[in-house]
């Protein structure tokens, strides 16, 4: 596990739990980097590594994922008419 997460001004950390917006709990698990596109910007895109903790409709739990790190801090989605956060910090 990285030891000083490219984070902590978001204070996302390995070890917190989340739920998405339709249902179901993950695990942040690591941080990474996406290399896509990096021979024509020399920039790298952080990610967030988090596994599924309860089965879904399409997914058993166990399942990891990745997505940016800004699309899920600052990710919305569109829930009968309302802006949500895709992701929510569970406390």
């Amino acid at each position: 596990m990285s030891e000083q997460p490219p984070t902590q001004e978001f204070d996302v950390w390995p070890g917190d739990t989340y739920e998405h917006c339709m249902g179901g709990t993950y695990r942040v698990i690591d941080f990474g980097q996406d290399a896509t596109g990096y021979e024509e910007t020399g920039a790298v895109t952080r990610t967030v590594v988090y596994e599924q903790l309860s089965n879904g409709k399409a997914y058993p739990a166990g399942t990891v994922w990745t997505r940016s790190l800004h699309e899920f801090i600052n990710g919305t989605t569109e829930i009968d008419g309302e802006l949500v956060p895709i992701f929510k910090k569970v406390v």
